[in-house]
């Protein structure tokens, strides 16, 4: 069974990961949330180049993130935008060596063509071998839990799954620290009870908006009505029952 903890303020997101960013931090973490809640963010203004990496693998082929880990072996590694990378079955089996964090060294292999097995370090070109041993801790952030649920269930209880989901009123707190906007910020603020899923970027996409002159307020009134929906199954049967419901229920159809 993974050991998970649910947290929803931004101080306790720079909590955990300072515990893995740290020395002798954690080995192995997962952090997942929705998009545009500055889970990135928060590794990279932590970052030391001499002992992390953070790495971007959504559109990496496998070879190229064989190539990346065997580079910075040994460092600990920040996985980003992994949902891609696990869909693939060649870079997943990477990612699973990779998180096999039972014992602190483990063997990182590579299965394919071994005509690629070679890369540049400065001016030298390096022969890289078909397997390696590293150290690395490893966190993986992901806005996706099924599909590490689906593709990584066996290794998630060797670490911690943090699950970040702040409310908009976190979100929007947050923002008040660096986002020099007010017209931006009390327009999203006064309507954060229509916002399905807050985040970061609607302030800073409405401000490039406002930047261009165009009607940023708009945008921001249409991408909240586009949010899917959920209509509770329960209250759908209660609407069809009454009479007096069946418009609401025909609205709200043709929003899902």
């Amino acid at each position: 069974m993974s050991m998970t903890k649910t947290i929803s303020k931004f101080w306790e997101l720079a909590q955990w990961v300072d515990a893995f960013m740290g020395p002798n931090g954690l080995r192995l973490m997962f952090l997942v949330g929705s998009p545009g809640t500055a889970k990135s963010q928060a590794f990279k203004v932590r970052l030391d180049s001499k002992r992390h990496r953070y790495i971007k693998c959504g559109r990496l082929t496998a070879f190229q993130l064989f190539k990346l880990l065997y580079l910075y072996r040994n460092i600990d590694i920040i996985l980003d935008d992994v949902e891609d990378a696990m869909k693939r079955p060649d870079t997943a089996r990477i990612l699973m060596n990779l998180c096999e964090t039972d014992e602190e060294s483990r063997t990182v292999a590579w299965f394919g063509s071994e005509s690629l097995l070679k890369t540049s370090e400065g001016n030298e070109c390096v022969r890289i071998p078909q397997e390696f041993k590293t150290t690395s801790r490893v966190c993986l952030i992901s806005n996706d839990w099924d599909i590490l649920l689906s593709k990584f269930e066996a290794l998630l209880d060797r670490g911690t799954v943090v699950f970040f989901d702040p409310s908009p009123e976190e979100v929007h707190a947050f923002v008040r620290d660096w986002f020099n906007d007010d017209e931006i910020y009390a327009f999203i603020g006064e309507h954060l009870d229509e916002i399905p899923q807050h985040s970061i970027r609607y302030y800073v996409i409405a401000k490039e908006l406002k930047g261009r002159y165009l009607d940023w307020q708009e945008v921001l009134l249409e991408s909240w009505r586009n949010e899917h929906i959920e209509i509770d199954p329960e209250t759908v049967v209660e609407m069809i029952r009454s009479e007096e419901h069946t418009s609401e229920l025909q609205s709200l159809t043709n929003l899902v």
